[in-house]
């Protein structure tokens, strides 16, 4: 699938890929893309943890729609947080408190994930950083001007 992706691309024009490990879910980054990945210079976005909460409680609304099944998903993370956390979080998506749940998501458990695994890889040269306090439309806008003049 992703190798019927890339043969489509434009090999003159540059290509944006999320920073992700080389695992996503089962499944495995081909090892020539992830080297590649991994080395290529790199956009920083520093956006404030309570400005992605929000932006991210709205974009994965479709989510977030369906309580039992959004928390049936939640409880893959036991073993990773404590019961006390996990308690507090299943709390949250009770109350539909969409946006609180995501900050505690970020600060508890992607962020923290996401810094053991940079401070584990060989980092790319970094391209350029952008960083908002916000993230709403004119700021996401605004970061898609940047990043294209950049580039």
């Amino acid at each position: 699938m992703i190798c019927a992706k890339i043969i489509q691309f434009d090999p003159s024009r540059p290509v944006l890929v999320e920073a992700e490990s080389a695992r996503i879910g089962l499944l495995r980054i081909p090892p020539m893309l992830w080297v590649a990945m991994r080395d290529s210079p790199r956009i920083m976005l520093d956006i404030s943890a309570p400005a992605r909460a929000t932006y991210l409680a709205k974009a994965y609304a479709d989510l977030t729609a369906d309580r039992m099944e959004f928390a049936a998903r939640l409880e893959h993370l036991r073993g990773l947080q404590s019961k006390e956390r996990l308690d507090q979080w299943q709390a949250m998506i009770t109350q539909g408190a969409w946006s609180d749940l995501a900050l505690e998501l970020i600060q508890h458990h992607y962020d923290p994930a996401y810094s053991r695994l940079r401070s584990t890889e060989a980092e790319g040269s970094q391209l350029m950083r952008i960083t908002k306090s916000h993230l709403g439309a004119s700021e996401i806008e605004q970061i898609a001007d940047e990043i294209a003049a950049a580039l």
